[in-house]
Parts: structure tokens; C-alpha cells; sequence
């Protein structure tokens, strides 16, 4: 409670005054590093109330274990979006979120064989936990926070660095591999893969996130689904561990 009271206050009164929009699209890329601490970037545009309520959500789902992580994740392109990055779009926080649920979003060459395709190439493995309606939004939380920072902000954001899309999609999805270190090198090497093909996705929608957010959800959604319909009774008191299990067909395993 303490370091909360302690991160507010710092929000409130030592954050400068709002940035000229021409200063602030020169720099969107450190408002996004900037919110690594949860609505740092959005108060140091001056949205203080903004940066509280980002701060005040990250709080709350830590508090209850409800994902933190991905708030962050997402808060960070939120930041970016809004010091005036060309390469975004409009949609805001909960119009993404949604995205997952909108059946719509299917309607795509890349992201919807890739969120169908999976779900057909999967096996089930004990340790698939929580009740389906309850994984479904927490899934679609996975895919909103991850597709928010390694394909919204840090994209675009490489992209501008190197002067290149392609390298910025390589860099991107480098660090989209590496960041699951919980698995194995190959495992991280097919994820840089798909996340090749997600920021492709990105730039022929003109970075509008809303079906990369749901083909990145319902990969896990469905993996998780078909692991719950055929999982073996005899391992039911495994499910009750914390995580989802997820084997794919060429030995690709991920615990998400």
C-alpha cells in the first residue's frame, strides 16, 4: 500500500506539463518504454488521470493474480499509440480487448489460418487448469497484452530504428521468442516464426491490432479447448495446477 500511495504521488506532481504533439511523436517510442512503470508514459504526456488509472488496474490484477503482466504489456503500446505514432491506430484499450470475441476477425489470410489451423495440429496434456469460462477472457488477456507490445509497439517502433520493416519484424519477433524462455531454443525459434507472420498480418491491416489480437487469442483458445474435450479422466486431479499445457503435434511444447 505504502509503494502505492509512493507511485501515485510521483504521477501526480512530478511529471512535466503536456508535451507539443510534434515533440511527443518525435519520442513516442520512450513515452512506450516509459510505461514500463504502469501509466508512467501516459502522465509524462500529461495524461495524469490516464497514467493513474493504468497504474490503479495493474495494482488491482496484481493484487488478485489476475495477469498484471499483461496490463503492462499492453499499457506500454497504449503509451506509444497515444504520444501520436503514425503506425497505430485508433482503436482503444477495451475495442481491442473485445476483438477476441468478435467471430468477424476469422476473416483473414494470415491470422485465421493460423488461429484455426493450430487448434487442429494440437494433442491434450494433463495440467490444463480453470473452468472454460474462465480461460476463454483469460486467454484472450494473453493475446491482447502480447500482441499489443511485441507487434503494436515494439514493431513499429524497430522498424523506425532500423529504417526497415522487415527488420523490425525480425528484431520484434526475436524478442517475442526470447521472452518465453520457459522453453526450449527450437520452441523460441517457431515462435520468432509466427510472430514473423503476425507482424505481416499488422502491416496489411495498417497496424490496426484487432485480428492480430484475436488470432493470437484464439491459437490458445482453441488449443486449450481441444485439450479440455479430450483430456483422459484419469488425469483430472492434474488439471487443478495453475497453467495450461499446450503440445503441438511437431514436439512443440508450451506451458502459457
Amino acid at each position: 500500500m505504502r509503494t502505492c500511495i509512493i507511485l501515485c504521488v510521483i504521477l501526480l506532481f512530478c511529471v512535466p506539463q503536456k508535451p507539443a504533439l510534434a515533440a511527443k511523436k518525435d519520442h513516442a517510442w520512450a513515452f512506450g518504454v516509459a510505461s514500463i512503470i504502469p501509466g508512467l508514459g501516459q502522465a509524462l504526456q500529461g495524461n495524469v488521470l490516464e497514467g493513474l488509472g493504468w497504474l490503479s488496474s495493474t495494482l488491482v490484477a496484481w493484487r488478485f493474480r489476475i495477469m498484471p503482466q499483461k496490463i503492462i504489456e499492453y499499457n506500454m503500446y497504449d503509451s506509444y499509440r497515444d504520444a501520436g505514432a503514425d503506425d497505430t491506430s485508433k482503436e482503444n484499450w477495451f475495442q481491442n480487448y473485445t476483438a477476441t470475441f468478435n467471430p468477424l476477425n476469422i476473416i483473414d489470410p494470415i491470422g485465421g489460418p493460423i488461429a484455426v489451423g493450430y487448434g487442429f495440429i494440437v494433442s491434450p496434456m494433463p495440467g490444463v487448469g480453470g473452468p472454460i469460462y474462465l480461460r476463454i477472457p483469460m486467454y484472450a488477456m494473453v493475446g491482447w497484452g502480447e500482441e499489443g507490445l511485441f507487434r503494436g509497439f515494439l514493431y513499429p517502433a524497430f522498424s523506425h530504428l532500423f529504417d526497415s520493416r522487415f527488420l523490425g519484424a525480425v528484431a520484434s519477433s526475436a524478442l517475442f521468442g526470447v521472452a518465453h524462455y520457459q522453453y526450449t531454443w527450437s520452441n523460441r525459434f517457431f515462435l520468432m516464426g509466427v510472430g514473423m507472420l503476425w507482424s505481416w498480418q499488422l502491416t496489411r491491416n495498417r497496424y490496426d491490432l484487432r485480428k492480430n489480437i484475436f488470432s493470437h487469442s484464439w491459437v490458445d483458445i482453441v488449443s486449450s479447448l481441444k485439450a479440455n474435450i479430450e483430456l483422459d479422466p484419469r488425469n483430472t486431479a492434474d488439471t487443478k495446477r495453475q497453467g495450461a499445457g499446450i503440445r503441438f503435434s511437431l514436439n512443440y511444447v508450451f506451458d502459457l
